[in-house]
């Protein structure tokens, strides 16, 4: 993809993926990082674009990872402060569980993990999350609540 095809298919898309991550992020200014991060890796695989049917889910899609990534390391950062720890074990196995989540999230159906990630992630209510990922409200309810019972399974399979 040439830079007047990128200009011409994903500039128009700014507005649009300048919403999503600030419904996701919560802060416009990290918002506005977080759309530029996303088309600073566009860029970088401008290659690769000409492959997709479609550039802008592809954009989107892009800026949804990139945001959630924000949030994530914003509440370790947060709950690491918070619950006052000082070691480096503490530290160690905040990371081993953090990674033991995430590996679970990855074994749950796509529509449930999304769900899950940005209602605990994103911090989305069920509305926002519904507008996201074209759901109805009543659907992202019970993806929620799929998603969570299974990652309670699974952690608990996992921990024991």
């Amino acid at each position: 993809m040439d830079k007047k095809r990128f200009e011409i298919e994903l500039l128009p898309c700014y507005k649009r993926i300048y919403s999503i991550c600030v419904a996701i992020v919560r802060d416009r200014d990290e918002a506005a990082d977080a759309v530029q991060e996303t088309y600073a890796r566009l860029w970088k695989r401008r290659e690769e674009l000409d492959e997709l049917e479609s550039v802008e889910a592809y954009a989107v899609k892009t800026a949804k990872r990139i945001c959630i990534d924000k949030i994530r390391s914003r509440e370790v950062v947060s709950e690491e402060h918070d619950a006052g720890v000082t070691s480096d074990t503490d530290r160690l196995e905040n990371a081993d569980e953090l990674r033991l989540i995430k590996t679970l999230m990855d074994k749950l159906p796509l529509n449930q993990r999304k769900a899950v990630e940005l209602s605990a992630f994103g911090g989305c209510s069920n509305d926002e999350i519904a507008e996201l990922t074209g759901e109805s409200p009543a659907n992202v309810r019970q993806l929620l609540s799929r998603g969570r019972k299974k990652l309670k399974e699974l952690y608990n399979h996992y921990t024991r």
